[in-house]
């Protein structure tokens, strides 16, 4: 796991950025602080700061270069397959020098072509320069785990794994109020898109084929995502529950492959406790981590991850913090976010990443189990809803009255009704829109309640009929809502927060659910086998029968949430009223209304304040984005 920067120079003014790569280079070399390399020639320049994980030899560092001294590679990622890739090029005749993954990625492509990046088993962003054929490949894992951002202008096409490294070359920042209207809505930036209008993200499966002449940049799938092909293909139980154990398992054994120890997160989760469990059978003693709160029994899950420990005998840290520590953290966090992220629990992802740093380089983590096995609550309100119109219908008559009632959803009661209102909102809606309503926190008519500048949107309901094509494709397929959380919100927000939080300390994170078999294989079940009546992710819970304690199967899904309704209402309460959200600052800002904006902090400090506590949150994130990058 790594950091790089690069800038490809397309005329003179281009080539006046090169001499940038150095500071492009130090805004992300938090993610790889074992080794860092600038390397120039005349129309571009690359930097690459290591994280070395595989082969820790200084002959494996990067910018990697082939036999000709001139072909290269800059890479970020873990290549699970390598050893069997490196044998098949050695049968090829070709020279291997390293053990690293690295080396494999490029040979693989200098032989065989872009369409080799198929090939690779894993998560990874790389940049290869094909000297022969005077051309750039930019590539990005059909997941989209690794970052890939870039910018291109008639002078330059610049890329780095953050948008620090794109904005140390200078970029124009000009921002896309289209995703910035999404943002409000989301709390995150759906990819590719991002917070300005000349920056994107390579998409998942794709890589961008850059020349020396800049009209010959396109970009080019590699490999198509499983879940675009739907399959209804039916198999016996038994088989379903076997055959998934012996993929989750594989899955879980390739990502043990280090040249360094392997630890694990573990919150007790359904998900991250089957990562353990099955690790444990691979590794003695392994490590995890799990943290809790010690004053607050709320947010504290640490006694489920004590008992999973106990059981498979790890050797587990827990690490006890107050929700006081979280809040110290908030002004770094915020000082160093380099496009708005609202998502809270990335709060608590940063302060564990930090503790378990001191410790491991590499942990393994549950993330990806809830979209690709039906997790989240939504997808039994879903299937409720598709299942059961007189329910529907019932709710939605009684929404009015969930609307008169304290709604707080760090309540137990106060949450059941807030989701009974959220319930009834979308059970009346066609099914794509009903999708859009479960990602939301804000809706379109709330955010134009406070948003000023809805006027200047271009692409939003372009980009909203996009994000919502499968389910408008295929609206009585449940899977679709599945599928369409992977390319959304597992890319767009889970995956974000599992690489920047943990990235920020240099700690990579693997999740054996985005294992691309187990991915084929669970994405070609119908519905039925992940969601069903009352139960949410049927398979796991089958597959982690006799292995996991019932207690931890059937516990409710439960978030890894922090206190923000009482910090908002507390110790956060004078920067968002008197510095962040001041009317005056609100005016001369023209970017929102003083009146809607009142409207929302009068329902965060009323007795009723449903989501705002994660609306507000949401907006203070983006108004300190904006204070850090468009005011600065």
């Amino acid at each position: 796991m790594c950091g790089f920067a690069g800038i490809i120079a397309f005329n003179y003014n281009g080539r006046l950025r090169l001499d940038r790569i150095s500071a492009a280079l130090d805004a992300v070399a938090h993610r790889g602080p074992d080794y860092r390399q600038v390397y120039k020639q005349n129309d571009f320049a690359v930097g690459h700061a290591r994280l070395s994980i595989i082969d820790l030899s200084q002959k494996a560092n990067q910018p990697f270069f082939a036999e000709d001294g001139r072909s290269f590679i800059i890479h970020n990622g873990e290549i699970f397959n390598f050893s069997s890739l490196s044998a098949t090029l050695i049968a090829g005749g070709q020279k291997i020098r390293t053990h690293s993954d690295t080396e494999v990625v490029l040979q693989n492509v200098l032989q065989n072509g872009p369409s080799a990046f198929s090939t690779l088993d894993g998560f990874f962003a790389s940049a290869i320069f094909d000297a022969s054929k005077k051309c750039w490949y930019l590539a990005r894992d059909p997941m989209g785990v690794k970052p890939f951002y870039y910018s291109l202008n008639e002078d330059f096409l610049a890329f780095s794994s953050e948008m620090k490294g794109l904005l140390a070359f200078g970029i124009r920042k000009e921002p896309d109020w289209d995703s910035l209207f999404m943002y409000f809505q989301l709390n995150y930036i759906p990819q590719p898109w991002t917070a300005f209008r000349n920056v994107h993200q390579v998409k998942p499966g794709h890589y961008l084929r850059v020349t020396e002449n800049k009209a010959d940049i396109t970009e080019i799938p590699f490999t198509a995502l499983p879940f675009d092909q739907p399959d209804e293909k039916k198999r016996p139980a038994g088989d379903v529950t076997g055959e998934f154990k012996k993929l989750f398992s594989s899955a879980v054994e390739k990502r043990l492959t280090a040249d360094v120890p392997v630890g694990a997160f573990l919150s007790g989760g359904i998900d991250s406790s089957a990562v353990v469990a099955m690790a444990s059978t691979f590794t003695r003693h392994l490590k995890t981590f799990s943290i809790g709160f010690s004053d607050d029994a709320f947010y504290d899950e640490s006694r489920y991850a004590e008992k999973v420990a106990r059981q498979f005998g790890t050797d587990h840290t827990a690490i006890s913090l107050t929700t006081n520590d979280m809040l110290d953290v908030i002004p770094e966090i915020l000082r160093n976010t380099d496009e708005p992220f609202g998502d809270s629990s990335a709060l608590a992802v940063y302060v564990l990443s930090r503790e378990v740093r001191r410790k491991m380089k590499v942990v393994l983590s549950g993330d990806g189990g809830d979209e690709l096995l039906g997790g989240y609550n939504k997808y039994l309100a879903e299937w409720r809803i598709r299942h059961n119109p007189l329910v529907s219908n019932i709710f939605s008559l009684l929404r009015p009255l969930f609307a008169r009632l304290s709604q707080d959803r760090h309540t137990t009661i106060g949450n059941r009704i807030r989701q009974g209102e959220r319930f009834a909102t979308a059970a009346g809606q066609p099914a794509w829109d009903r999708y859009w309503t479960w990602c939301c926190w804000h809706q379109s008519a709330e955010v134009r309640d406070y948003f000023s500048d809805a006027g200047k949107l271009i692409e939003y309901d372009q980009r909203k009929l996009l994000l919502t094509s499968k389910i408008r494709e295929f609206p009585g397929d449940l899977n679709q809502v599945l599928f369409s959380d992977m390319a959304l919100v597992l890319l767009s927000d889970m995956l974000v927060k599992i690489d920047r939080m943990p990235m920020a300390h240099a700690l990579e994170v693997r999740s054996p659910f985005l294992d691309h078999e187990l991915i084929r294989f669970c994405s070609s079940l119908p519905a039925g086998y992940k969601v069903k009546r009352k139960s949410s992710k049927i398979l796991l819970k089958e597959a982690m029968k006799g292995i996991l304690p019932g207690e931890i199967i059937n516990r409710p899904k439960r978030g890894f949430e922090v206190p923000l309704y009482r910090w908002l209402n507390g110790e956060l309460k004078d920067s968002l009223v008197n510095d962040l959200f001041k009317p005056d600052y609100i005016k001369q800002q023209g970017i929102f209304n003083s009146e809607g904006i009142s409207r929302l902090l009068a329902r965060l400090f009323s007795g009723k304040p449903g989501d705002a506590a994660i609306q507000v949150w949401g907006l203070m994130v983006f108004q300190q984005w904006w204070k850090n990058h468009m005011e600065a």
